[in-house]
């Protein structure tokens, strides 16, 4: 039924409206086929618009790929350039080194200057390569790849010429130091043996004079050592008919071994081998503190000597420089006169003292207890050092000896109290007595020599006067006058120091008492003196402290040459066991003796330490030196070998010694302490630097080291000596600087930077430093600055990004060269150069500087890839150092719509809808140009990358409005 009303309805239409449906459902079909067939064809197109698409962005992206290798190419260039202009200015230093060096150094110097003409066509090269503009022409990358291994070729082998020229200055440089320091040696050596042949030959010259003068003439004695009597030759250099016409002080000594007095004028007139004999025994008697002679008067030591006018002749005695005052001492400033006068005195006080010594030793033989009384009798010690002496008087009291000592005039402190000290030891009493008659105008009992003597004997003092011996003629036996100081310090009886006023009670022997002190005494005035005197206690603590340590030092003196005999023992029978020769040392350890004309050491257990095969052994303070064929062999203080085939060595204080040792066939110095070695024999030169330092040099170049044998410093190539202000110069690897005692490196210079922070100079390197002193960037670099937030580091040719943040601008220094062929100014920077652009100088010209004239300038532009370095005049703030973004503040592929703002050399500034400005590089630019980018309405870009270096965004364009 549809298809019958279908079929009607087609047929009315085709009749009355001459419609042909079938046609229309035809061409419909036909229509529909076109249309599948068109949509096909434009699939077919869509795929491939995404190709093309594809196809475009590798290109882009070849593209890119190209122009980096083209920039790595330049860059490699330029680094190229650099190296090659650093390397001549080398050069050109090394020249100038090498002038003062020998011919073969000048050789070299030939061979860098025929290399100038090489480096020449490198630069006319290079300068070809740099004069690429920044617009990146195309050029072959095999041509440009083979240019740069030929110049990478040329570079390494004037590098390794450079190097080897250098070594080779070097080693002349050392050999030189080396062979100058091998002749200062010979030079002392050559002195030292000279001057060994001189004394050699004066000695011969004496010897064979001695034997041509001596004569057979009658022999003499003389008494030298322990009082024994040895026979000497006369000798013949005694002046023929020769007149004795010295006028001597002291005319009489008192030999205290014997007793005996010994005129000067006879013993001068002795030969004088004789005398000089006894003048060695008169040293070594003082040095033991026990004088062989003594001054007749002062009992003092004295010495023999001579006038200034005729030296070498002794010709009189006298007393030491710092011995106690004595009125024939000639320094005292007395006159001859008064000495004579002074003599007279004694002379007769001489006769008055052997009168009353007789009548004392009459009245002690009327006195009861008394035997045995002796004149002037030896009294020989039981200690033997204090082995003698002879008392005026010597008497046995109830079975106790007393010695009486007649005291007349003044006497010294020291013989007092020697006598006190050797009665004492002996257990024998001593008195003390007086007698002023006719000599009181010179003596008294106010005179210190009395007081020495009654301060110690319980404040009694005991007379011999007029009185005293009338009284002792009428009782028959010996009575004393004693007097005693009182608490107030006055006498107990009224004393008025006279023949006929000296007061004081009549005692005898028997009213005296006799304790430890071996002073006999009649009343103890000492305690009551002490009770009024509380100070006085001290003194007596302190002079029997006194007696103890002298009879502690006669114990040691005892001890010491019971040891010294000892010694001597044990030396005669190593002598005879080893059969020496001769002993040329000795002491308690060991022996060093001479055997077959050889030394060698021995140890008082009888083992030879060191062999008996040097010409010489010197012991030292813990070690000791043989010496054999010119060198030197060093031992510890156990014997032990240290070093061997030492050629020199010398005192090298504080440390100890410097020795010098053949080293490679030169003579070279060590230090060492107690013979051992610090440091090898390695320096050329070894002095005194600071109070704990040394300066030394090896091998051409200095060094400092401690008294430990440590070297500080090592390599430099120059030290300088200490100034006032204990500073240095020093140079090291061509950098020169400043360092104080303690071998610290000093800064030179500083700039203060507006943060605070300072720029320094230290060893002619730049680093930073905080206000507090500590260390930003270490001073490393030839130069350092500032570029964006970090800093640029300089070293040589090459510059690198430091790490190091820092808020601050830091300017570089530079020296103008010249201007290049693109009107760019060339700026030495360090060991490299820099350049200052066109718009670096029309910004500096509008700011009316001059940058040719300015030592300081400021980093513009960094690149490290290229090597390229560019300068402002003033620090640079704009957008390069104010966008401080990074690669997460923008993920990839967000999108950015904007407009144009300005137009940059190298790109263009576009501003975002949200106020961000947009660098877009000029290589990201693709199908559009500038002048489009200026016109349009608006701009889509899309991030794709992130410059790690530049700290920028990377963008492309997806679309722009016009």
């Amino acid at each position: 039924m549809a298809d019958y009303m279908k079929n009607i309805v087609m047929g009315l239409l085709k009749r009355v409206f001459k419609i042909d449906i079938k046609g229309i459902q035809l061409q419909n079909k036909v229509l529909s086929d076109k249309t599948k067939q068109l949509l096909e064809e434009n699939a077919t197109l869509e795929n491939k618009d995404n190709i093309l698409i594809k196809e475009n962005t590798v290109l882009q992206n070849e593209k890119k790929r190209l122009l980096d290798e083209l920039n790595s190419n330049i860059n490699e260039s330029q680094q190229l350039q650099e190296s090659v202009s650093s390397l001549k200015q080398e050069l050109t230093l090394t020249k100038e080194k090498v002038k003062s060096l020998e011919l073969q150094s000048q050789n070299h110097i030939i061979e860098i200057g025929k290399k100038d003409n090489t480096i020449k066509e490198l630069q006319a090269n290079i300068q070809a390569l740099e004069s690429v503009d920044e617009d990146n022409e195309r050029i072959s990358d095999e041509q440009m790849q083979d240019q740069i291994d030929s110049l990478k070729m040329q570079y390494q082998n004037l590098k390794e010429q450079y190097d080897s020229i250098n070594k080779k200055y070097k080693d002349c440089k050392a050999e030189i130091c080396t062979k100058d320091a091998i002749i200062d040696i010979l030079n002392k050596e050559k002195v030292e043996l000279q001057n060994k042949i001189s004394g050699l030959n004066k000695s011969v010259s004496t010897i064979e004079k001695d034997n041509k003068v001596k004569t057979g003439s009658e022999e003499q004695k003389i008494i030298v050592g322990e009082g024994s009597m040895i026979t000497i030759g006369p000798i013949g250099n005694t002046d023929l008919g020769y007149v004795d016409k010295t006028k001597r002080t002291i005319d009489t000594v008192i030999d205290t071994d014997t007793g005996l007095e010994i005129s000067a004028r006879d013993f001068f007139a002795q030969p004088e081998n004789a005398i000089f004999k006894v003048r060695t025994e008169l040293q070594k008697s003082i040095y033991l503190r026990k004088p062989k002679l003594v001054c007749k008067y002062c009992r003092q030591a004295v010495k023999i000597s001579g006038r200034k006018i005729e030296r070498g002749k002794a010709s009189f005695f006298s007393h030491f420089k710092d011995s106690d005052e004595c009125d024939y001492k000639t320094t005292t400033g007395r006159t001859r006169r008064d000495i004579n006068r002074e003599k007279y005195a004694r002379c007769n006080e001489g006769e008055r003292h052997k009168r009353l010594k007789t009548k004392i030793a009459e009245l002690l033989e009327m006195t009861p207890g008394v035997s045995d009384v002796k004149v002037e009798k030896n009294i020989i010690g039981n200690h033997p050092i204090l082995n003698w002496k002879r008392p005026d008087i010597l008497a046995s009291f109830r079975g106790q000896e007393i010695v009486f000592e007649l005291q007349l005039s003044t006497t010294f402190v020291s013989v007092i109290a020697e006598r006190d000290l050797f009665y004492r030891l002996n257990k024998k009493f001593i008195i003390w007595v007086f007698n002023f008659d006719e000599q009181d105008e010179h003596v008294n009992l106010d005179n210190m020599m009395a007081k020495d003597i009654y301060y110690n004997n319980k404040m009694n003092v005991f007379i011999f006067d007029r009185e005293a011996q009338k009284e002792s003629e009428e009782r028959g036996e010996l009575i004393l006058k004693c007097n005693w100081l009182k608490a107030d310090g006055s006498w107990e009886y009224l004393n008025e120091n006279s023949s006929n006023g000296l007061g004081g009670t009549f005692v005898c022997l028997s009213d005296l008492q006799y304790d430890s002190t071996y002073k006999p005494y009649y009343f103890d005035a000492e305690q009551r003196y002490i009770e009024a005197h509380p100070e006085f206690q001290s003194k007596i603590s302190d002079i029997e402290k006194e007696n103890k340590r002298v009879l502690e030092e006669l114990d040691e003196l005892w001890r010491q040459k019971q040891e010294d005999l000892k010694t001597e023992d044990k030396l005669e029978r190593l002598s005879e066991a080893f059969e020496l020769d001769a002993i040329m040392k000795s002491t308690q350890r060991y022996v060093i003796g001479k055997k077959d004309g050889k030394c060698g050491l021995i140890t008082f257990d009888g083992e030879i330490r060191i062999a008996f095969e040097y010409e010489l052994i010197t012991p030292h303070t813990g070690w000791y030196e043989g010496t054999k064929d010119g060198l030197h062999d060093l031992f510890d203080n156990n014997y032990t070998l240290l070093n061997v085939g030492i050629r020199r060595i010398e005192k090298f204080n504080p440390i100890g010694n410097k020795y010098v040792k053949e080293t490679d066939g030169a003579l070279l110095w060590g230090i060492m302490k107690k013979g051992v070695p610090l440091t090898p024999a390695c320096y050329s030169q070894l002095e005194i630097w600071s109070s704990d330092k040394i300066i030394a040099m090896r091998n051409g170049l200095y060094c400092i080291v401690d008294f430990q044998g440590n070297e500080i410093l090592s390599n430099y190539d120059y030290i300088s000596e200490l100034n006032a202000d204990n500073i240095a110069n020093v140079k090291c690897d061509g950098c020169n600087g400043f360092i104080d005692s303690n071998c610290k490196s000093l800064k030179e210079k500083s700039r203060r930077l507006d943060n605070g922070m300072e720029k320094f100079l230290q060893m002619d390197k730049w680093g930073i430093e905080r206000e507090d002193g500590s260390i930003v960037v270490p001073g490393k670099y030839d130069e350092i600055g500032s570029y964006k937030d970090r800093l640029v580091g300089v070293s040589g040719v090459s510059f690198s990004i430091i790490d190091e943040k820092i808020d601050a601008d830091c300017p570089v220094k530079v020296e103008y060269i010249s201007r290049n062929d693109r009107k760019m100014l060339i700026f030495k920077l360090g060991k490299r150069e820099a350049l200052m652009n066109l718009r670096q100088q029309n910004k500096a010209r509008n700011l009316g500087l001059q940058p040719q004239n300015m030592k300081e300038l400021y980093f513009s532009f960094v690149n490290v890839e290229r090597s390229l370095l560019y300068l402002s005049a003033v620090p640079v703030r704009g957008e390069k150092q104010q966008i401080k973004i990074e690669d997460k503040d923008i993920p990839f592929g967000t999108i950015y719509t904007g407009r144009f703002l300005y137009k940059k050399k190298d790109g263009v500034i576009i501003r975002a809808l949200n106020g961000i400005k947009i660098f877009l590089h000029s290589s990201n630019l693709g199908k559009y140009t500038v002048e489009e980018l200026e016109k349009s309405k608006s701009i889509t870009l899309k991030k794709i990358g992130y410059d790690q270096f530049y700290k920028k965004h990377i963008w492309e364009i997806i679309s722009i409005l016009s």
